[in-house]
């Protein structure tokens, strides 16, 4: 399935796709400045990765992280990936694989994070939602 941007975020239809259809994959390109652990793009991945079994792939350019004139530019988290909820640890119930891809600044700029690797990119989530009670 191929989410462009802001489709990312249409909160009931993307997660009815998602539930029917059941991709294997989701990629989405987006224009931001970086794709880093917890900001939009981390979150929606993570909350619509307990619907099926899809592994997520965001990707942004360098463009918006340049002309924003980015303290970290060039080494911004250009790439995300994020799976699906982990099954073997039902105690948790909100593990999700995530790995974030650096640009980094030599040529040529570009990186790769191999899915399911043990690279050192590679961690464990856990997003918790916002009591509303506290």
């Amino acid at each position: 399935m191929i989410l462009i941007c802001q489709d990312f975020q249409i909160n009931s239809a993307v997660g009815d796709m998602i539930r029917l259809y059941q991709p294997d994959w989701v990629l989405v390109p987006v224009l931001d400045s970086d794709t880093e652990f917890g900001r939009w793009a981390h979150k929606r991945a993570f909350d619509l990765s307990g619907l099926s079994n899809a592994r997520f792939v965001v990707a942004s350019s360098l463009a918006l992280a340049e002309q924003a004139g980015s303290k970290a530019y060039p080494n911004i988290a250009v790439g995300l990936m994020v799976g699906p909820m982990d099954p073997t640890t039902p105690s948790s119930g909100s593990q999700r694989a995530v790995g974030t891809l650096l640009c980094q600044s030599h040529n040529p700029m570009c990186g790769k994070l191999t899915w399911g690797s043990d690279d050192p990119a590679w961690s464990q989530t856990n997003l918790a939602k916002p009591n509303p009670t506290s």
